[in-house]
């Protein structure tokens, strides 16, 4: 093929140290300029690496001219011949140094592949001998996966993996050495989770659920309201906020249950129950923790932990009716419904607004008592009584 005429057509620019021609009015892909060719600048010649547009040239080597711009230039074609004789001397190098006459001889066989050796020709190897070769597809399936922000690697079956999500804060967990460092970076040293319990009072049962405090298992607890059908209550009435909690690490059944009124009215007194459940999963009786105030038509009472009960009344008008026996004068009888009722018939006091007289009891029981008192001398009007009775209430 004949040489073709020096290209010249508009200018190029070019800076010092850079590989980057820019032209002006050229077109060096249409003119079919490959790597190879030179420019021709300045009295220096530039081997041409890459035509990357009709405007820009990438040159082997940086240009080590001088920078230009818009300046004159020459575009010489490397003749086919050069190109061919060049890559027949390089065929001939690898054939002279008998690469490929050794790979040749080499032939083919089956799970080898040519390794070069220590004295510069290749040999057959055993590929077993490179290592695990990914007998179960482990790696591919790991190669299949799409890699991306946040996301942790998981094999998800046999020979198959898959990606889940792995936020920063997850990862600050991740790298916790132990337990003790992994609470700190959740936040639950010290007193964190007991604070957050006692924060949080757990569920609500409003009086629309039946609840029967009896199935609670260990670690249930919130406000549980008394209705018909309700079961387990200390009370058959009210609100209670129920803690049940487990005695015993090995079973469920050894458990305790504490209920606190839930009150509604300013300055209430605390009105507490406790009780516990046997090995054997039975509930015992409940039992008061602390003093129960209350009141009535009938008078006032305390119920004490220790079963101890007192009732009593004031402003209690006893009977005008004196009779005489023997050498004193009794009264007519005054009877008194308790406020509340004893397991068993209680002792029952009285007094009055005069100090010469006193009284006696009969046939009390555990939900009243009667009374009456003595005079020494003749008496047709009423006393102001002040009734107290104690006993047991369980």
């Amino acid at each position: 093929m004949a040489v073709l005429p020096d290209y010249t057509s508009g200018t190029i620019s070019l800076a010092n140290g850079s590989t980057t021609v820019t032209g002006t009015g050229t077109l060096f892909d249409v003119g079919n300029f490959r790597a190879g060719d030179t420019l021709q600048i300045q009295n220096l010649t530039a081997v041409i690496a890459s035509v990357d547009s009709n405007t820009q040239l990438t040159l082997a080597e940086p240009w080590t001219g001088t920078s230009m711009t818009d300046a004159p230039y020459r575009a010489r074609y490397l003749p086919d011949g050069a190109r061919v004789t060049a890559q027949t001397t390089t065929l001939i190098e690898m054939l002279g140094n008998g690469v490929l006459t050794n790979l040749a001889e080499l032939g083919v066989e089956e799970g080898k592949a040519p390794v070069g050796g220590p004295t510069g020709e290749y040999e057959l190897v055993d590929t077993s001998s490179f290592g695990i070769q990914d007998p179960n597809g482990s790696l591919h399936a790991l190669a299949g996966l799409t890699s991306a922000a946040d996301k942790g690697i998981m094999f998800t079956g046999a020979g198959t993996a898959g990606t889940f999500d792995l936020s920063p804060f997850s990862r600050t967990v991740l790298d916790d050495a132990d337990a003790a460092a992994w609470l700190n970076t959740l936040g639950l040293t010290g007193n964190a989770i007991a604070d957050m319990l006692q924060d949080s009072y757990g569920v609500y049962h409003p009086s629309s659920v039946n609840t029967n405090l009896n199935n609670l298992v260990p670690g249930n607890r919130g406000l549980y309201t008394y209705t018909a059908g309700g079961a387990g209550f200390p009370e058959n009435n009210g609100l209670w906020f129920v803690e049940t909690q487990r005695m015993f690490s090995g079973s469920n059944n050894p458990c305790r249950q504490i209920a606190t009124r839930y009150q509604t009215t300013s300055n209430s007194e605390p009105v507490v129950y406790i009780r516990v459940r046997s090995s054997t999963g039975e509930w015992g009786p409940w039992r008061l923790l602390t003093p129960l105030y209350g009141s009535n038509v009938n008078g006032s009472y305390v119920r004490f932990p220790d079963r101890t009960q007192i009732c009593y009344r004031a402003g209690v008008a006893t009977s005008s009716t004196w009779t005489a026996t023997g050498s004193v004068f009794k009264s007519g009888r005054t009877d008194w419904t308790y406020p509340v009722s004893f397991i068993e018939a209680p002792l029952v006091l009285a007094g009055t607004n005069a100090e010469n007289a006193w009284c006696g009891v009969a046939n009390g029981n555990t939900t009243s008592g009667g009374v009456a008192f003595f005079l020494p001398f003749s008496y047709s009007q009423s006393l102001t009584a002040r009734l107290v009775a104690i006993g047991r209430w369980f």
